[in-house]
This record gives C-alpha cells, structure tokens and sequence, in this order.
C-alpha cells in the first residue's frame, strides 16, 4: 500500500501489506453485516 511506497525497507513494505489486508478484510466483513 501507500506505506509501502514512502518505506523502501522490505519491513515497510511486508507492514504495509499487512495492513492493506487487514483493511480489505474490514471492509468485505462490513459489506457482509450491511446486506
């Protein structure tokens, strides 16, 4: 994600996958309690 862009480290980029899928996940489980 965007973290991953400003840190060239392979930890930034590895941390800011992390969390890119933990907010997809957030989002599929929102869309889910919505319906």
């Amino acid at each position: 994600g965007d973290l991953d862009k400003r840190s060239g480290l392979g930890l930034g980029e590895g941390v800011g996958r992390s969390v890119d899928l933990h907010v997809e996940w957030q989002n599929i489980l929102l869309e889910l309690l919505k319906q």
